[in-house]
């Protein structure tokens, strides 16, 4: 489900987030991992996009 939900955020937000099943963790189908490493305000157009992006799964 995490490489589903990554994609469709990458697509419709145009935020790049890493399936959690790139890691070894015992459930990483259901996490993803977020970086944070840019200037405030491209983080916040991010998370407005990502917000936004989520809209559309509900």
């Amino acid at each position: 489900p995490s490489e589903a939900f990554c994609r469709h955020i990458l697509e419709h937000a145009g935020v790049a987030i890493t399936p959690g099943l790139d890691f070894s963790h015992p459930h990483a189908s259901n996490h993803v991992r977020l970086a944070y490493t840019t200037e405030l305000n491209q983080l916040q157009h991010a998370v407005n996009n990502i917000t936004h992006a989520l809209t559309r799964l509900i």
